[in-house]
């Protein structure tokens, strides 16, 4: 493995924007049974919603998690 240069910087890598949404529109696009449109993505916002720590997002959390167990996909 190559040691990067000091020189140059350490690029973040970043999803393309259309993937990259705000808790807010999460929140806001969760259909009522907890879920969103597939079961990866419900996995995924609900991993991203864990990690928040607003109390929307966990209660939005809650709900995914309740939905992907009651389907048997957990």
């Amino acid at each position: 493995p190559r040691a990067q240069s000091p020189s140059r910087p350490t690029e973040s890598v970043r999803p393309p924007h259309e993937y990259v949404l705000t808790v807010q529109e999460m929140i806001a696009t969760q259909k009522p049974d907890g879920s969103w449109q597939n079961d990866f993505l419900t996995r995924r916002n609900a991993e991203a919603l864990k990690h928040c720590g607003m109390p929307s997002a966990r209660i939005a959390y809650k709900k995914a998690m309740r939905n992907l167990r009651s389907r048997g996909v957990l």
